[in-house]
């Protein structure tokens, strides 16, 4: 609940004022910053309200732009007002400003479920597992509540062998993000604490290879996707490295936004660092292109005034790294749909980046013998159908796009 004096928040936006000219935001978004912030600030006096809440923030988004909640606005042009009153409350919890905002409802589940996603939670959590992979099997658990609920179930008693079959058989879903629901829900009912008081008879998943096929684009596509990219731009010098890597060597989206400086070494020509999946140390070998890209681009795109040591930071002003992974999703379809790439009935995100790498070097002639650890993956099962690297062979199989560095 939001609760701020009128005194107090007018002395907010001084400071909030001060700290967009510190962090060198443009004149265009503190002025619109400012605006909205003096607008709510004009309509709570004239309701002679002594304090700035919840309940005023959304009249007052209604009144004057027609929006229903200010938390959770529709389309572009509604978030360019509710972006600056969540941003100034965010700045008054943390005091600075959060450069994306997810305005998502988020998956809730009735208390019965949610009790018992906890005991999980905490079981994982006590089994050391990743705060990353923590987070996805919740998600697909609280997807599949949802949609138990949906069949009038509140109870996981009430979860019968028929509900999973249900399940399976609706088209909402591809069969391969089914089966990983599935596979969270198995991995949830394992848990001691809840098959001591529940025994949920969750269906065996069978997917036939041709089913868990990874989306790949090819050498064309590839070449044409990085051809998309405006490299005399700031931003374009940023996506085009940032693509290119995820295409030479196959990296994970999570591991190219934590790449540091301090991770290339120049003398021997390597980029090394541990991968935030597996914690396991992986060193790639700089490629020519690879190697005049990462020049340009400290050149001549990312910020110099900056103590962070990490490689990519945002564009813009505040210049601080990237919060999460979805800027990288959304380049990447940005740049597919520049490239007039055809992705009807194909995954066509940043992890296809990551097997179209793994396909290209297979048609490169790289023995097919899997490297799990270069690749990532615990299991060789997983990785079955790509290669194992060797660092001159990684280097002989570079894509073969041009490049210059801006002078």
């Amino acid at each position: 609940m939001v609760t701020i004096s009128i005194h107090d928040f007018e002395a907010l936006i001084k400071i909030a004022e001060s700290y967009l000219s510190t962090q060198r935001y443009s004149p265009i978004t503190a002025g619109n910053y400012t605006r909205v912030w003096r607008q709510v600030m004009d309509y709570a006096i004239s309701k002679k309200a002594t304090h700035i809440t919840d309940k005023i923030l959304n009249t007052f988004v209604n009144d004057r732009y027609g929006i229903s909640e200010y938390k959770h606005p529709k389309g572009s042009k509604e978030r360019r007002i509710s972006r600056p009153l969540i941003s100034i409350l965010d700045f008054k919890d943390t005091g600075r400003f959060s450069k994306y905002y997810s305005y998502q409802a988020k998956h809730h589940v009735n208390s019965a479920f949610q009790e018992t996603i906890e005991i999980y939670r905490k079981w994982l959590v006590d089994k050391r597992q990743r705060i990353n992979s923590i987070n996805i099997k919740l998600f697909r658990l609280k997807v599949f509540f949802r949609i138990v609920e949906s069949y009038g179930i509140r109870n996981l008693k009430d979860i019968s062998y028929e509900v999973f079959i249900s399940f399976m058989d609706s088209m909402k879903y591809n069969m391969t993000y089914r089966a990983n629901i599935l596979r969270a829900v198995k991995d949830f009912a394992s848990c001691p604490q809840i098959h001591s008081i529940y025994v949920l008879h969750v269906p065996k998943i069978h997917l036939t290879r041709e089913s868990e096929l990874p989306s790949f684009f090819t050498d064309e596509e590839s070449t044409r996707i990085l051809a998309s990219v405006k490299r005399d731009t700031i931003e374009g010098k940023k996506d085009y490295l940032m693509l290119l890597l995820a295409l030479q060597y196959g990296i994970r989206i999570s591991d190219i936004l934590a790449l540091k400086i301090s991770d290339i070494d120049w003398e021997k020509m390597k980029i090394g660092f541990y991968q935030k999946k597996t914690d396991k140390y992986i060193s790639l070998p700089i490629t020519e292109i690879v190697k005049w890209a990462i020049i340009d681009y400290l050149m001549n795109s990312r910020c110099r005034e900056t103590t962070y040591d990490l490689l990519f930071l945002k564009s813009k002003a505040p210049y601080t790294p990237y919060a999460d992974n979805s800027v990288m999703y959304a380049m990447i379809s940005k740049y597919v749909k520049l490239a007039d790439i055809d992705t009807a009935g194909r995954h066509h995100g940043m992890h296809s980046l990551r097997h179209s790498a793994a396909t290209r070097m297979l048609n490169s002639g790289i023995p097919i013998n899997i490297d799990s650890e270069t690749l990532g993956h615990k299991c060789m099962e997983v990785t079955q159908n790509y290669l194992k690297i060797s660092l001159e062979q990684l280097r002989s199989a570079g894509l073969e796009v041009s490049y210059y560095v801006q002078q």
